[in-house]
């Protein structure tokens, strides 16, 4: 910290792009002290959970249907895997153009960041459910629907779990 705050007040490095730690501290104890501090943090806290559960929501939908449903599968796919890889930076000035820059802009940025990983990590565990407790499941008269929710979704609840968990990493 000292060698920070040397560099910075030794080079003249403007406080917009490299502020000195002393000057952090006086913020941060200042923003606390009016009570800025509180509000901020619950209104950032507000934004990742909306956009979490968003995605959570309809991560999770979106990889039912496709580990349910190959058509949907081979529909969806496609999107997911062209758009995953794309930098969500570059999502950002069409964001902007469709919802402005207000709430629903920052929301709709933190739930499309956690979204792929709860899709891949859902449809992934879907379609590596045990098929031996599937066809058991089958001889003992389930019906398809029966099958789906007593046995595919709690097989693939681990992998559900993981996907949530690495959506809220990157939210």
């Amino acid at each position: 910290l000292t060698a920070w705050e040397v560099f910075v007040r030794w080079r003249g490095i403007a406080p917009i792009f490299l502020p000195a730690p002393s000057s952090i501290s006086f913020y941060l104890w200042r923003m606390i002290a009016d009570g800025t501090m509180e509000y901020n943090l619950g209104v950032t806290l507000l934004r990742i959970f909306a956009g979490f559960f968003i995605a959570a929501v309809t991560g999770i939908a979106v990889g039912l249907l496709m580990g349910m449903s190959r058509i949907v599968a081979q529909v969806a796919d496609v999107w997911i895997a062209a758009l995953y890889p794309l930098p969500k930076i570059s999502l950002i000035p069409l964001l902007i153009i469709w919802l402005g820059t207000g709430e629903a802009y920052r929301i709709v940025i933190s739930a499309i960041t956690a979204f792929f990983p709860i899709v891949i990590s859902t449809y992934s565990g879907i379609r590596q459910a045990d098929k031996g407790l599937i066809k058991a499941a089958k001889d003992l008269g389930a019906n398809t629907r029966q099958i789906q929710l007593k046995v595919v979704i709690p097989a693939a609840m681990p992998s559900i779990l993981a996907g949530l968990q690495l959506g809220m990493g990157v939210t």
